[in-house]
């Protein structure tokens, strides 16, 4: 098994053991590193599966992180109006200002793809 195998493992062990915080960290961390390494499909399935959980066992943290990173993979696969809608999400929850880098980022660059006008994309990337 690699890495990613294990990673995944002990992700789901500290879940069943109530290491919510542990469990969710690794899919945090494992969905930005697919998402860097371009394994797209990978980091939808992981992100489909740990964003309710982050929910479901309150860790808003990895909440906000998680929702950057499904942001930024809408805006790798050009999906323009998910990613604003995830982005947006995150931005506008306004509590943990480390998870709106990604999400500022993808705002502007959206906004500079698209040609959008109404969404000041300098302040964006300024602020990312």
């Amino acid at each position: 098994m690699g890495a990613r195998g294990r990673l995944l493992v002990d992700a789901a062990l500290a879940l069943e053991r109530s290491f919510d915080e542990v469990g969710t960290t690794a899919y945090s961390n494992l969905s930005s590193i697919d998402i860097e390494h371009r394994r797209f499909r990978e980091a939808e399935e992981v992100l489909a599966r740990s964003i309710p959980i982050t929910v479901e066992r309150d860790v808003p943290v990895c909440n906000q992180w998680q929702t950057g990173m499904r942001s930024r993979l809408h805006f790798q696969r050009a999906r323009w109006a998910a990613a604003v809608e995830d982005a947006d999400a995150v931005i506008g929850g306004g509590r943990m200002p480390l998870s709106a880098l990604w999400p500022h980022l993808v705002r502007g660059l959206v906004a500079l793809r698209t040609g959008d006008e109404t969404t000041s994309a300098a302040d964006h990337l300024d602020e990312s």
